[in-house]
């Protein structure tokens, strides 16, 4: 039986490796998604990615085919990027660490924006080369996926730049992500 049908007194609680599990779906339009290889492109325990995958349908951000095949729900999941993210995800930022540039020093946003003398927001991690202050990625092991999928830390660092930009930063980043997920 299925523990979200055993306990119905329990509220289903959206987490943020779900909104990024999603997010690596609807990247990979036309992709067999099994739990097995979303879980190897996440850095995830195959359990962890069912149950992921089982909260974000339940969230409405992916639905499963009869064939069990996931599908990205594509407006759903521009909704709650453009809207929901910076509210269910609130930053949390740290000291000066070494990492991986994200947000306005991130891929997309850092050739179109002046370079500032404060340092810049990155995902603390060994593998990091750039010096800046820590902002904790979505989940842990978001460094090492984005590493593996240059589509997945483009995104990701759009979605930092909604929750930690300016004004100016966040419309920039609201545009290239309206622009990925129509």
């Amino acid at each position: 039986m299925d523990k979200m049908a055993q306990n119905p007194q329990k509220q289903i609680t959206l987490e943020p490796i779900d909104f990024v599990l999603a997010v690596k779906v609807c990247l990979g339009p036309g992709q067999k998604w099994t739990y097995r290889h979303l879980a190897d492109e996440l850095c995830l325990a195959v359990s962890n990615a069912h149950k992921s995958a089982k909260r974000a349908c339940a969230a409405k951000l992916l639905s499963v085919s009869p064939e069990s095949e996931l599908t990205a729900n594509s407006a759903g999941l521009r909704e709650f990027t453009l809207h929901g993210v910076v509210y269910a995800f609130p930053a949390t930022t740290g000291s000066l660490t070494r990492g991986v540039p994200t947000a306005h020093a991130g891929p997309i946003l850092k050739d179109i924006l002046s370079p500032s003398n404060e340092p810049p927001p990155v995902w603390p991690s060994r593998a990091g080369e750039v010096q800046g202050y820590a902002l904790l990625p979505l989940f842990p092991s978001v460094p090492a996926a984005c590493a593996r999928d240059g589509k997945l830390y483009e995104f990701l660092s759009l979605v930092d730049a909604l929750r930690i930009g300016s004004a100016r930063v966040r419309a920039i980043a609201t545009e290239h992500l309206s622009r990925i997920l129509p």
